[in-house]
């Protein structure tokens, strides 16, 4: 289960990184270019605050997936290495 989370989150990961590069190209262009007007800057400026969000929520997001797949792993391992728990009886 865990791991088809992770692969859904991780297919969202990937799409929402793209776009988030598509952004910032578009952005780094109207700070390049020597036409650009204070207003342009400014929203531009604006964007790149916007998009470091994005980007601290992608890196949450990720954290979150990564910890329950490794959690979910660690449980898996310590249940095949131990095996089923088996209560001695007392008589």
């Amino acid at each position: 289960m865990a791991t088809a989370m992770f692969a859904r989150s991780s297919e969202r990961l990937v799409r929402q990184l793209f776009d988030v590069g598509i952004e910032l190209h578009e952005l780094r262009d109207i700070f390049d270019r020597r036409d650009s007007t204070e207003s342009q800057v400014l929203a531009a400026s604006v964007a790149v605050s916007d998009v470091i969000e994005d980007l601290d929520q992608l890196i949450h997001d990720t954290s979150r997936a990564m910890l329950t797949l490794a959690s979910d792993r660690f449980v898996m391992t310590e249940l095949r290495i131990r095996g089923p728990v088996l209560r001695k009886h007392r008589h």
